[in-house]
């Protein structure tokens, strides 16, 4: 049981890894693409009119599954902390 409760907690941790890199680099893309079009502020008709919109759209997309994806992962590592700290008692 412990084992399987190890290996769990080692899965969840490294995926959450892999999500904060996901966002990480997301959002790094994000300011690139930004910085290069010298354009922080993108309205609507620029997100839907050139290419640079567009990959900033699916940027945004990425990032946002990401989160949530990253969300429901730390809610089941503090769950398997707490699972594992009432265990031990």
């Amino acid at each position: 049981m412990a084992d399987k409760y190890r290996e769990n907690k080692k899965k969840t941790l490294f995926r959450t890894f892999l999500l904060i890199i996901i966002d990480f680099t997301c959002l790094n893309i994000y300011l690139v693409i930004s910085g290069i079009t010298h354009n922080f502020n993108w309205t609507l008709e620029r997100l839907t009119t050139t290419t640079e919109g567009l990959i900033i759209q699916f940027i945004q997309l990425i990032a946002i599954l990401g989160s949530i994806l990253l969300f429901l992962h730390m809610v089941i590592l503090i769950g398997l902390y707490l699972k594992g700290s009432r265990d031990s008692i």
